[in-house]
Order: structure tokens, then sequence, then C-alpha cells
């Protein structure tokens, strides 16, 4: 896999040699062809230029606010094309998530533990969920690589402006298609919960569909990240826009599950439980407990990534996704192993894999359990339930008293309170799932 590492000196190697920023400043773009890349220590292009979050931009994309698109089978444009489209913040489940029956009569599937993105897709579809976010029955027609009809089209730039393009038997990649009597559903999924996505992955096959068939063409951009399937269906306003698309409709849905109760939780936080040892990991860092879950469920997937690889998954920088890794090692869900040439690589422990086997609500409550073996933390939850607010005091003292609490700045245990306040309030919000 290329890394953003390796992306960010391979792009810059290209940059140099071709001298990209030069042209870009003087036409407003730069084109550079798949023979020109591999040219380069024989570099694959289409790795290079896979780029799907913001956050996976190389550095010296991200440092001149560019971006890359495709433009035929050989050839990719750079230049300030505003491309990636903003998703609404992820938010613990609640009412507004819809529950649906999980399917009793499928042994090749695991709904328990749906950590790929195929998997994701094809649960949704054997339960009602797409069914019931589509409005009608479906069929999959369509999957896996395509190329392009030539087409037309105008992008927004940053910092304003327009700019015209023209793509022609380009390679699109569709992660599912679905045709029913009303319209045609594309499928864009992640396995994990996302900011935003590279639209490119919906607008090229959105432009190439709409070209060959009457029905509706309907982009929808699917996440799954917590035992929650997120849909964000879209529309673009003009056909030839790229920049014109905007989310018309979401929904949320689990399949059917016991719940967890607030019982359940008070009885955790009563009981005597044996206190973490994380050893030598540092006190959590990382806000979102979704975000520690997701990650832990890549690595199932994968069974192993080195640290950039990680992070290029998870849409993340690497330092991002290290404060996330050491929140899963410190709970015992991660850890690392040497892999072949001494390369470190992150791994699943078999603790995650005993507790993301188990039903939901087995799953959570143990999860929950973890999180409540953290010093102090029984505390903090009671406190918090009995006053109807977190208790900042209580959670500083948590982080001043953990293993090297003394040696931490003002600034690093205010960082890591507001962790513990944001995983307790990840416990109080547990039941309402």
């Amino acid at each position: 896999m290329v890394t953003k590492s390796n992306k960010s000196a391979n792009w810059q190697r290209l940059f140099d040699e071709y001298h990209l920023l030069e042209t870009i400043h003087r036409d407003g773009y730069a084109d550079i062809t798949s023979q020109q890349i591999k040219d380069l220590d024989n570099l694959e292009p289409r790795l290079l230029g896979k780029i799907d979050h913001k956050e996976n931009l190389p550095e010296v994309f991200a440092k001149n606010e560019l971006s890359i698109l495709t433009i035929s089978n050989s050839a990719y444009r750079i230049g300030p094309f505003d491309i990636f489209q903003n998703l609404p913040e992820w938010r613990i489940p609640g009412s507004e998530v819809r529950k649906l029956p999980t399917p009793s009569t499928y042994e090749t599937l695991n709904f328990r533990k749906l950590t790929s993105e195929p998997q994701v897709i094809n649960a949704a579809n054997v339960s009602e969920v797409l069914e019931t976010f589509f409005g009608e029955k479906t069929e999959l027609t369509i999957s896996g690589k395509h190329r392009t009809p030539e087409f037309e089209f105008k992008v927004n730039l940053v910092g304003g402006g327009v700019q015209k393009l023209t793509v022609s038997k380009a390679q699109i990649e569709i992660d599912a298609g679905y045709e029913g009597t009303n319209a045609f559903y594309i499928l864009e999924a992640k396995n994990h919960a996302a900011s935003n996505f590279n639209l490119r992955q919906l607008y090229y096959p959105y432009r190439t569909w709409k070209s060959r068939i009457k029905k509706p063409v309907v982009p929808i951009f699917l996440t799954y990240s917590n035992d929650v399937f997120d849909f964000f269906k879209f529309e673009f306003e003009r056909e030839d826009d790229f920049s014109s698309a905007h989310l018309t409709k979401h929904g949320r849905f689990m399949l059917s599950h016991e719940s967890i109760t607030t019982k359940d939780l008070d009885n955790l936080a009563n009981v005597d439980l044996e206190e973490l040892r994380p050893g030598d990991t540092p006190f959590p860092q990382a806000d979102s407990f979704e975000r520690v879950v997701d990650l832990v469920a890549i690595l199932l997937d994968e069974s192993s990534m080195t640290q950039n690889e990680l992070a290029e998954h998870y849409a993340f920088d690497p330092r991002q996704s290290d404060y996330y890794w050491n929140a899963a090692r410190y709970l015992g869900l991660a850890n690392s192993e040497e892999g072949v040439d001494g390369v470190t690589l992150r791994v699943a422990t078999e603790r995650a894999h005993n507790i993301f086997s188990l039903e939901y609500r087995e799953k959570y409550l143990a999860l929950a359990k973890l999180v409540f073996s953290i010093p102090g933390v029984q505390d903090l939850y009671l406190e918090w339930r009995k006053n109807g607010k977190p208790s900042e005091v209580k959670a500083r003292q948590l982080v001043e008293i953990s293993k090297n609490g003394r040696s931490y700045s003002e600034s690093t245990i205010t960082r890591r309170m507001q962790t513990v306040i944001a995983w307790t309030n990840w416990l109080i919000c547990l039941p309402k799932t």
C-alpha cells in the first residue's frame, strides 16, 4: 500500500521533476500522465491518485490548496479544485436511528462483526435497510471497475472561480449499484465515520450512468460506524456542475438488538472492577470513543497495518491516528508486533477479537466495562448521573493521579481531561441507542 507519507514524498518528487507548481501558477492547472508517474522509480499511478478524504492529501497538495482529478485512462489534472464534500458530524445514536430486524437465515454474514465495506453493503442489502432508505425494492446490478464516457463539467476552485474539465474513458470503481423500478442507486461505502469524502467517487459514476440509462441516477454515500448505517443521499442540481451537489436526505439505521439500559450502566458503575493496567501506554488523548471503536474494527478487518497505512485508511494524519491507536492500546484492544524486515505493525488483540464477536448488547457492555475500569471513571459517571453534568474538577483529578500525570503540562492535562469527559459522556449516552 502506498501510505500518506510515501505519497507526500513521491508527489513532492513529481512536482519537482515536472515543475508542476510553476505550471499551475501559470495556467491554473497542470496535467500529468500515468507514464510520467511510472517513469519516476516505477511508481503506481492509481495508488498515488487515490485520495478519498481531505485528510489524505499529500503535503504538497495540502500546503498549496490543490487536489487531483482523473481526466482519462492515462492522465490526471492537478489544480485548486474544491472537490471534498463535507458530511454532518457523526453523533451518538439516539431516537433518530431506525431499528430494523436482523435477518436470521444467513450463515455466511456475521452481522455482529461487519468490518469490511463489502460486508457492510451486503448486510444492508439482505436486511430491510436498503429497501427502507430507497423506498423500493432493488437488485444489485453493477459493481467493480468501469470506464466513463466523454463528458464536460465545471468545478469550483478553492478561493473562488470555476474551471471547466473534460473527462474521457477514465477508470471508475463502483462499490455497488442497485436498480429498482423508479431509480438506479449508486453506493460509495466506508466502514468508518467520515467528516468528508472525495465527491469524484459519486460524480463520475453519476455522469457515467446518467448518459446510459433513462431512470434517475441517485448518488448515495454510506458509512458504517459503531453498528450504525448512515446513508447520505445527494443530488446534483446541474448535471454538468461537479460543485452543485447538496445533501437531500440522511437516514440512520441499526439492526435490531437487545437494548442497553441505564440500570446496566449504573450496575457497572457500582461494582468493584479490576483496574485497567495499561503498562507503558500513555493516558488516552482521543476525544471520540466512537473513533476508537472504528479503529479497532479496521484492524480486525485488515489483520495488521503499519502506522501510515492505518492513518491513510482512517482518514487522519499519522499524529491523530496515533492518539486513537494509543487509546485502543490503553484499553488492551490493540498492540504492535514486528513484521517483515523489522517493520512495526499494528494489530487487534485477542481481547478485541473476543469483544467484537459478541452480540450488540454484550459487546458494548464489555467496552463500557473497560472504560469503567479506568481508575476514577466510575466516580465521575456517578457524579454526572447525580448532578446532570460532568465534573471538570473530578476529571482533572483523574488525569493528574494517572501514571505520569505529575509530569504532564497544563495543556496536556486539559486535553486528556476532555478525553475523560468525552468517554464518560459515551457511557451516559449508551442506553439511548
